[in-house]
């Protein structure tokens, strides 16, 4: 059950190093004991989320047992790639593009997507 405290700006203050070091042993971890692997691949975007999940895996692991994978579709957006290339670089990890245009559209995500929109937008048309 939450209470008010649980929203509080107390929540905020966070020891950075302390939590960064305990999430890096909760990955060595369940990586290890848990899964069996020694190394760990990770979807980059260029946003905060993939770049931060990255930036955590190469800490906790070093940068030769982290792979990232760029997997772009037809709606993304340029900038995702190169930024995602930089946060790669940036950590020094091995990295592949692979777009899943092809299969998005062979499982009908764009299909269902359409579907979707036109229940909210009735005019919306795929370009």
């Amino acid at each position: 059950m939450f209470s008010n405290h649980n929203f509080s700006k107390e929540v905020l203050k966070l020891d950075c190093e302390k939590e960064t070091d305990k999430i890096c042993r909760q990955m060595r971890s369940i990586l290890s004991e848990q899964l069996k692997r020694r190394g760990i691949v990770v979807g980059i975007s260029g946003g905060i989320d993939s770049s931060v999940t990255l930036a955590l895996a190469v800490m906790a692991l070093g940068k030769e047992r982290v792979f990232a994978i760029q997997m772009p579709e037809k709606h993304s957006a340029e900038e995702t790639l190169y930024l995602s290339g930089l946060v790669a670089d940036h950590f020094g990890v091995e990295r592949v593009h692979e777009d899943i245009t092809d299969i998005l559209s062979s499982l009908k995500f764009y299909q269902r997507y359409a579907e979707t929109i036109k229940q909210i937008i009735p005019d919306f048309t795929e370009e």
